[in-house]
């Protein structure tokens, strides 16, 4: 119900223009948006991660009307130094998903859009998964009632329902999110061996670009890659030792494409708790001129060049609901209210 009031209060202020009227104050601000997957609209695959293409299309549609649409190295370069005039926006994808080449780039090259795209190196190339997801894989495909989640203090969690599965992955990787690096690796051990360590298989629609795609998207000159680390890994959870190694090994590796690497960086999870100065300290070290989070806003240049904000799009983000987004009008309300914008 209460989903229902907040889904039909957005439209109805979509009705009267206040995003319209956001858009235009915020229009020397950089729009930042972040896609992570897509999928074909009859796939039924459900997770936050993965946009129907249907949902995509008309985002981008939208943007085409609104805004200038640059490649993001383009528009930071514009917004430090004569400033942005006009309300511009710029494209991004965390994680290279290979659904961002089949799916993705057919749409932004009709629409002449550039992206970048964020590459955890250490899997490109690799059947694996992230953690987070091959995660999920396993909860959803045990054929256990319920899961023993006492090593990170959540208790006995039933997984009778879809729901029920869903909430449990949710609770657990934000749990498993807070932990040291090396507890984590424990706790994931012992969660797994309590399911039954089985891949799961996910049809390809997780599935990691191999690095001849890479290249074959670099060369199209509308795709840039920059690093999101080796292995995924939150870097405010890392030794100093293993920091450096992430984000050096990650930028290297998208350095090596020459005109089709960004001079910018993603940070996993991309919330404030999860990077910090050495995080920082690295990416400058390693000649990132940027690096972006999953902190929602606008940039105008006074933002931090290391904290750059960004409006994360999920697959259940209404139009109505991303017309706000990118206006503006959702962060400042945020801030009035007191809540925090990395939630």
């Amino acid at each position: 119900m209460m989903g229902a009031i907040k889904r039909a209060l957005r439209a109805l202020a979509c009705l009267f223009g206040v995003h319209v009227i956001a858009r235009w104050y915020h229009r020397r601000h950089l729009l930042i948006v972040n896609y992570h997957g897509l999928r074909a609209d009859d796939n039924p695959r459900r997770s936050w991660l993965l946009l129907p293409r249907r949902a995509f299309s008309a985002q981008l549609d939208y943007l085409a009307a609104h805004y200038r649409v640059l490649p993001l190295d383009a528009a930071l370069e514009e917004l430090w130094t004569t400033g942005l005039r006009e309300p511009t926006a710029s494209i991004t994808f965390d994680d290279g998903y290979r659904n961002n080449k089949t799916i993705g780039l057919p749409e932004l090259t009709r629409r002449g859009f550039a992206s970048t795209i964020y590459l955890p190196t250490g899997l490109v190339g690799t059947d694996r998964r992230l953690w987070t997801t091959e995660l999920q894989l396993l909860i959803e495909r045990s054929t256990a009632t319920e899961v023993d989640l006492g090593v990170i203090a959540l208790g006995v969690r039933p997984l009778g329902t879809p729901q029920e599965r869903a909430a449990t992955t949710f609770d657990a990787n934000e749990a498993l999110k807070r932990l040291p690096h090396a507890d984590r690796l424990r706790a994931l051990a012992e969660i797994r061996a309590s399911l039954g360590d089985e891949a799961a298989d996910d049809a390809g629609a997780f599935a990691i670009l191999d690095w001849d795609e890479v290249r074959e998207l670099a060369e199209t000159r509308l795709v840039t890659f920059g690093g999101h680390t080796v292995h995924h890994e939150i870097l405010s959870q890392l030794s100093d030792a293993n920091v450096r190694d992430e984000v050096v090994g990650s930028v290297d590796a998208t350095s090596s494409l020459g005109s089709g690497a960004s001079s910018t960086f993603a940070y996993p999870n991309g919330r404030w708790r999860d990077f910090d100065e050495r995080a920082v300290t690295a990416l400058r070290t390693a000649g990132c001129t940027a690096a972006v989070t999953t902190i929602n806003g606008l940039n105008d240049p006074a933002t931090d060049r290391y904290a750059l904000r960004r409006v994360v799009v999920g697959d259940r983000m209404t139009l109505a609901d991303f017309k706000l987004r990118t206006s503006g009008v959702t962060s400042a309300l945020r801030r009035l209210a007191g809540l925090p914008l990395d939630a």
